[in-house]
């Protein structure tokens, strides 16, 4: 419960007094700030003083009635606490890598790259992304990406695990790729 007094007194103004005190313990290791508050509102010849209860700093955050968060924090019920893809103590949050470290985020055939507060998947040449945002092979023959040149019908295109490859029809041979193409 907040403390108010209501005194009797001549209408003038408001005034707001603040004065800090912390108390570090041992164990747990807590510091806790008091924060001692006395707002005097002057209105219809009566004063109203209250003083609101103290805040607490803890390892989840840092309190306060008026929160200085970091730029990529959020202030909840007066606790500073870093956003996702960030990571701190409210006051000073750091960027998370999700790229780094063992675990592969995106998935295999892809490349992680890391943005501030967040990451994004890239799939690897020759593959692109299914309807559930894993990397699979594309097919470059059967799209139509890839024509392999040659006399008519002489080289045919063989897709392979991320890529394609041009090779002589059955029934020719040389290679596709040579000034004398399938023959």
């Amino acid at each position: 419960p907040i403390a108010v007094n209501v005194v009797s007194v001549q209408p003038v103004l408001a005034t707001t007094t603040f004065a800090l005190n912390s108390r570090t313990t041992r164990h747990p290791s807590t510091t806790t700030t008091q924060l001692s508050t006395q707002t005097t509102l002057f209105n219809d010849s009566k004063i109203i003083q209250f003083t609101p209860p103290p805040t607490k700093k803890t390892a989840l955050g840092i309190a306060s009635p008026n929160c200085h968060c970091d730029e990529n924090a959020e202030c909840t019920g007066g606790v500073c606490k870093c956003k996702s893809g960030w990571t701190g103590d409210g006051k000073s949050c750091v960027d998370i890598n999700e790229c780094f470290g063992e675990s592969n985020i995106c998935g295999a055939h892809a490349i992680c790259e890391n943005s501030l507060g967040s990451y994004s998947c890239q799939c690897n040449i020759g593959y692109i992304f299914d309807r559930n945002g894993k990397c699979i092979d594309l097919d470059e023959c059967a799209e139509g990406i890839v024509v392999c040149g040659g006399s008519k019908n002489s080289s045919i295109c063989v897709n392979i695990d991320g890529g394609y490859e041009c090779r002589c029809a059955p029934g020719y041979a040389g290679s596709p790729d040579s000034p004398h193409g399938c023959v």
